[in-house]
């Protein structure tokens, strides 16, 4: 895997986690490295799951990628502690 790009690594490592269909995924910084179809099929593929009632943690410091993918945001604030949000209707 060592001669595949940073982005092809990226889509070997979720198809890994995806795979199985898991009740539960935890992803880190899971649009790091793909180009923007990657991106977009992560966010499909990341929809079909949340209708399917599965769950994904998904960590990132990105905010508007988390906020394309989230249904509710669990805040980790350092001054106020822990905040949900709920961000679709």
């Amino acid at each position: 895997m060592g001669e595949l790009s940073s982005g092809n690594r990226q889509k070997i490592g979720l198809v890994q986690a995806f795979m199985h269909r898991p009740e539960l995924v935890i992803l880190e910084e899971p649009i790091t490295g793909l180009d923007p179809l990657g991106q977009n099929e992560l966010h499909a593929l990341m929809g079909e799951l949340r209708d399917a009632g599965r769950t994904v943690v998904l960590s990132s410091h990105t905010l508007l990628a988390v906020l394309v993918l989230a249904a509710a945001l669990l805040t980790l604030l350092a001054v106020a502690g822990l905040a949900r949000r709920d961000v679709r209707g």
